[in-house]
């Protein structure tokens, strides 16, 4: 009986992973949306979800964060916060009132493996994107950031200026 019970677990939960990969889900962060690509998996927490595919892995949290004066040069400033050990900051493009910064740290598991943490500022948020693959493959957390980011909005919006532009077109 314990063997027939385990085993319909076993099923329900390959059954809900399965649904789970199978259609495009958008997950609330305090004022952002984000809409994961369908060919992910995502793992929830309380606070946080991984976005999975493959080896690749993309951890999100929001947490409070007031901006000052100069948004831009605060996300910058905040990367050596999120990691002392972070190099490459360079600036994400983001819709007005939206700044964004990303970096690297190298070799952050001390097996080869690069985490690339994306922040994203605004009024009263900071979102946190923080990749990483298992096979070293840098690319393809950059790829799945970039999917990732034209999925984010803000109130309805995208982020992304690409996104916003062509969500204008749509209309």
């Amino acid at each position: 009986m314990k063997r027939i019970l385990l085993l319909a677990l076993a099923l329900a939960m390959l059954t809900v992973t399965a649904l789970a990969e199978g259609s495009a889900s958008s997950y609330p962060f305090g004022s952002f949306a984000l809409t994961v690509p369908e060919d992910v998996t995502v793992e929830e927490y309380d606070t946080t979800i991984t976005v999975v595919r493959g080896q690749t892995r993309v951890v999100v949290q929001v947490i409070p964060q007031e901006l000052e004066e100069d948004g831009q040069e605060q996300v910058r400033g905040l990367m050596p916060v999120y990691s002392a050990d972070i190099s490459d900051v360079t600036d994400v493009t983001l819709v007005s009132g939206v700044y964004g910064a990303m970096g690297l740290i190298e070799d952050h598991f001390g097996e080869g493996i690069h985490e690339v943490p994306m922040l994203i500022l605004t009024e009263e948020e900071l979102l946190i994107l923080s990749g990483y693959d298992f096979d070293g493959d840098t690319l393809a957390v950059h790829t799945l950031l970039t999917e990732l980011l034209s999925g984010v909005t803000l109130a309805g919006e995208p982020i992304l200026p690409a996104a916003a532009a062509e969500e204008t077109n749509d209309d």
